[in-house]
C-alpha cells in the first residue's frame, strides 16, 4: 500500500468491487477515482463512499470531471467517461476530463498553472 493513500483500505476494496479504478498522481499523492458510464456512476460512487453524488444527465454528456463532496468537508477527485453513446472510452473525452483534473490537482497543491507556465 502506498504511503500516499488517504482513504481506509475498505474504500479501495469497495472501489474494486464496484468496478472503479483508483490512480495516484505523483508527486502529490492525489488520488483520482475513475468510473465508466455516467449512468452507473451514482450507484458505484454511493457503494464506495456512502454518499449520493450529483452527476450530469448522461443523455447530454460523454463524461465529466468533478470533485465530489463527501459531506465532511472532504472531496474526492472523480473522472467518469460515459459509454452510453455506443463509444467505448472516447479518447477526446478522456483527454478533456484529464486536463480538468490536472488543473484542479495542481491548484489543490498550490502549483500555479496557466498559459504562461
Amino acid at each position: 500500500m502506498s504511503s500516499n493513500r488517504r482513504y481506509h483500505d475498505s474504500v479501495y476494496r469497495k472501489a474494486k468491487r464496484a468496478g472503479a479504478k483508483v490512480i495516484t498522481i505523483e508527486p502529490f499523492g492525489a488520488e483520482v477515482f475513475l468510473f465508466r458510464g455516467v449512468s452507473a456512476f451514482c450507484d458505484q460512487f454511493e457503494k464506495i463512499f456512502g454518499v449520493t453524488p450529483s452527476p450530469p444527465d448522461p443523455r447530454y454528456v460523454m463524461g465529466f470531471y468533478g470533485a465530489e463532496d463527501l459531506g465532511d468537508g472532504e472531496g474526492v477527485h472523480v473522472i467518469c467517461v460515459g459509454d452510453e453513446h455506443g463509444v467505448d472510452y472516447p479518447e477526446d473525452v478522456i483527454w478533456h476530463e484529464a486536463l480538468h483534473c490536472t488543473v484542479c490537482v495542481l491548484d489543490q497543491f498550490g502549483v500555479r498553472f496557466d498559459v504562461e507556465t
